[in-house]
């Protein structure tokens, strides 16, 4: 899960863990910042490049178009890294 907040990673996760507690499926949830994981995908995080390459996206707050023209905005899509801040 990628969301632009302030809270520490702990918080994060707990905040999401909570969405899911009716889950039945077992779920290990990683949240992390748009400009954490434009670091992991820059250092060559194994687990990033995975979610970037064969990953799902289930939920967007923001359209396609909103996030595309951000995207366009930063040079990310240039450079191959995730999508901008949203």
């Amino acid at each position: 899960m990628v969301k632009d907040t302030p809270e520490r990673f702990i918080d994060r996760r707990m905040a999401a863990k909570r969405l899911f507690v009716d889950c039945a499926l077992p779920l290990h949830i990683f949240v992390c910042t748009p400009q954490e994981m434009r670091k992991l995908f820059a250092q060559g995080s194994p687990f990033i490049h995975e979610v970037v390459e064969t990953g799902k996206m289930i939920y967007v707050r923001k359209s396609t178009e909103v996030w595309l023209r951000e995207a366009e905005g930063s040079d990310c899509l240039e450079r191959g890294e995730p999508g901008a801040d949203s």
